[in-house]
């Protein structure tokens, strides 16, 4: 049940992170496949979970914009090596000197950018132009609030303030699955019997969508300058073992059985 859960939040929120990020949502989804199965396999702890995360996509965002969606495959891969050096190196014993309050600060900046990223789809602002700094971005989105468009921002509305109060209200049950499914039901009914008010669905901007597959090797380009894939590999390493050392201490504070190092080791 656990595994069925999160594979239900992985989804949506798979192909979210990958569109923000500036990529198309099926590398979201074939990640999430992938990436999971790899870890599940060869990591080495029981008390992790892995799936998208949302830190790293103002880096990819940045680079795609700069370079094209080409270059993410090989920061992911280069990245990967980066992140193994560390483990080989024992340099994940340096992280432990990182001050919590920076800790702290930076879960908070990737909510705060996780939350302004989505402001688009949520007001139904489309064709944007695309910024590599995110400060940019959020200030081109907010220049054109007056264009929010109502069938795109009610529904989000509704469906938000639902999902705080029931969080609130009952915390044990998994609502952003109920309310994905709910989501998916609506834009179904409205794209099969009411297009009056059909949202801007998935399938109208990605056609490939309709064709899914989870190999795909033409997005890997060598024409792209081998130091910026140097350059954003090493951003994303770096934010990755931040990001895996917070996830590291909340699972250390859960469970004493295994040290944190081991927790640590699990995402690498």
């Amino acid at each position: 049940m656990s595994g069925l859960t999160v594979a239900l939040v992985s989804v949506p929120l798979s192909t979210a992170l990958a569109i923000s990020s500036g990529a198309q949502p099926m590398m979201g989804l074939t990640a999430a496949v992938y990436g999971p199965m790899l870890g599940g396999i060869f990591g080495g702890s029981n008390y992790n979970i892995l799936g998208p995360a949302g830190a790293l996509v103002n880096i990819l965002n940045k680079f795609s914009t700069e370079n094209g969606v080409k270059i993410i495959p090989m920061m992911a891969f280069y990245s990967g090596i980066m992140s193994m050096c560390v483990y080989l190196l024992r340099l994940e014993k340096y992280c432990m000197l990182i001050p919590v309050s920076v800790l702290e600060g930076f879960s908070l900046s990737v909510a705060v950018a996780i939350g302004f990223g989505q402001f688009n789809f949520a007001l139904g602002l489309k064709g944007l132009p695309r910024h590599k700094n995110f400060y940019n971005n959020v200030g081109e989105t907010f220049s054109n609030i007056g264009s929010t468009d109502p069938i795109e921002f009610v529904p989000f509305f509704v469906l938000f303030v639902a999902l705080i109060t029931l969080l609130k209200k009952f915390p044990k049950q998994p609502w952003i699955i109920y309310i994905a499914i709910v989501g998916m039901i609506y834009g179904f009914v409205t794209a099969t019997w009411i297009e009056s008010i059909k949202p801007f669905i998935l399938k109208d901007a990605y056609p490939a969508m309709n064709e899914p597959s989870l190999y795909d090797f033409g997005f890997w380009d060598n024409d792209i300058p081998f130091t910026n894939v140097m350059k954003g590999a090493f951003e994303v390493s770096f934010v990755a073992v931040l990001e895996t050392l917070i996830s590291a201490r909340i699972a250390d504070g859960l469970t004493s059985k295994y040290p944190l190092f081991f927790v640590l080791m699990h995402f690498y």
